[in-house]
């Protein structure tokens, strides 16, 4: 009831709809226009609409969807194969993305540390150890302008980025039609820099 009925939606091509499974993609045609609210295909020049919405129209956005989903999977097969490639070369220590945790940058094929951001984590764990996770949070904030929630602290403190571990993850179909990064085969030690002594890192777990 948040968007009013009557309102239009406008998307260039039938895949920025979605490009999922054709039966979750056509629930979400249907809810929109179900909820009152018009569909404009804009590269179509086309507009549905619930209450004039015909066989031709159904079956048009159908065949779009099928058609997206596949060229999804496709590409994601490329994507697949290629990250797997990845995946071993992170295994042999290899640095195959400039995506990586706060505290670090990648230059010149290395990593660097950012000494402030990890000094700041470090305090942080600190602060754990002695007063636990909401009293850290308090104190932390009252230090530093980042401002922390507790929810954030707890991922903090709990990753195993920090001392030099990454998990390649992939996304999944769960039950229900929700998407869910899982890890993805045995997390490769030793890949980033350590930068929490572990003895300190497994105390605060």
């Amino acid at each position: 009831g948040e968007v009013e009925k009557g309102s239009y939606l406008l998307i260039e091509n039938f895949d920025r709809l979605s490009r999922d499974k054709i039966v979750r993609s056509n629930k979400i045609f249907t809810d929109i226009l179900s909820a009152g609210i018009r569909i404009v295909i804009l590269d179509r020049d086309k507009i549905f609409d619930i209450e004039h919405l015909d066989i031709g129209d159904w079956i048009t956005a159908l065949i779009e969807f099928e058609r997206a989903n596949k060229e999804s999977e496709r590409k994601s097969d490329f994507s697949s194969k290629a990250w797997n490639i990845n995946r071993n070369k992170m295994r042999s220590g290899q640095i195959v993305t400039k995506k990586v945790p706060k505290w670090l940058k990648v230059e010149d094929n290395q990593f660097i540390v950012d000494l402030e951001q990890v000094n700041r984590i470090e305090q942080l764990f600190k602060l754990s150890l002695k007063y636990g996770l909401l009293e850290a949070t308090k104190q932390y904030n009252q230090l530093y302008d980042d401002k922390l929630a507790p929810h954030q602290v707890q991922y903090i403190l709990g990753n195993r980025k920090l001392i030099g571990e990454h998990q390649p993850k992939k996304l999944y179909w769960e039950d229900g039609g929700k998407r869910r990064l899982k890890d993805e085969g045995v997390a490769i030690p030793n890949y980033y820099p350590q930068v929490i002594e572990p003895t300190l890192f497994y105390k605060v777990q």
